[in-house]
């Protein structure tokens, strides 16, 4: 009896009803919208970092764990792998660069991942080889730019960098395909990490007997390990170093908490409308039943 009521009022008011439900819909539609572009914008800034195979990551001391400005040196890299609990290391640096010279398509921004292979931070392929060398000219690409420009094993493209205030070309052939690792909204191209260094933007004045260094280490632990105790043990024992988490460390990525903070208050303001839409449909309809 009490469905038979419900459909009858339902039909009665059947208009008003469904501008109220195509309301709801709309609400629900732009909240998905808003939870969708949170989730894409996210994606596009942190996605290798939260992918990284490792629990640990090492930045320099005083830099806000910011990847382009940490500098880690080869014998601090030496000392981290000497501490208890710790598995392996992996040295990565970061960088930006350009694609250029794709038939039909206009040059393309990408983040330039300098990584040592076969240690943390060297992507798994799902397609092809991994990097396996410290230096040449093969490169692992993501799999949205390998969709964006068609490119496939064994296929050639070429980089430009800036070295001093000239551009600088640099040929590379697609070895291998990983999975999508956006860093810094940008599609992702891994390198042997001192082809990496040679190609990378820097001054045009450059000592070649330099030390190589590292934007920041991954940290691979040993099962069992503590790691808050391992990351003590690693400040305490190498010098001018912080050591974080994953998380800590991709919430300090430029801009992500900024704008994680934006669409989470665009996405509670929208629910808050949608409730006051709702209760006050309720209200009135409660307002217009007669007085039993």
């Amino acid at each position: 009896m009490a469905i038979y009521l419900a459909f009858m009022e339902i039909w009665r008011n059947r208009s008003r009803f469904f501008l109220f439900s195509l309301v709801i819909a709309l609400i629900t539609t732009l909240v998905l919208f808003i939870a969708a572009l949170a989730q894409g914008l996210s994606n596009a800034n942190i996605e290798y970092l939260s992918k990284l195979d490792a629990q640990l990551i090492v930045f320099q001391k005083n830099v806000d764990l910011s990847a382009s400005a940490s500098q880690i040196n080869r014998s601090s890299i030496n000392n981290i792998q000497r501490v208890d609990g710790i598995l392996d290391v992996g040295s990565i640096g970061a960088t930006s660069g350009k694609i250029v010279n794709i038939p039909g398509k206009d040059p393309l921004d990408v983040s330039l991942l300098g990584v040592e292979p076969m240690k943390p931070g060297s992507p798994t392929v799902i397609a092809g080889l991994p990097i396996t060398l410290s230096r040449g000219n093969e490169a692992v690409i993501d799999q949205g730019l390998s969709s964006e420009l068609g490119l496939g094993l064994g296929d050639s493209f070429i980089i430009r960098t800036i070295q001093g205030t000239d551009e600088k070309f640099y040929s590379f052939k697609v070895s291998g395909i990983t999975e999508s690792l956006e860093y810094l909204y940008s599609p992702s191209i891994f390198l042997p990490y001192m082809t990496w260094d040679q190609i990378r933007p820097q001054s045009s004045t450059r000592d070649t007997n330099r030390e190589t260094v590292s934007n920041f280490v991954a940290v691979k632990l040993k099962p069992g390990s503590d790691p808050i105790l391992v990351a003590k043990d690693i400040q305490s024992k190498v010098v001018n170093v912080e050591v974080v988490n994953k998380k800590t460390a991709y919430e300090a990525v430029p801009g992500y908490k900024v704008q994680q903070s934006t669409l989470n208050t665009q996405q509670g303001f929208t629910l808050l409308i949608g409730v006051l839409v709702i209760g006050g449909f309720f209200l009135l309809r409660f307002q217009e039943l007669p007085n039993l």
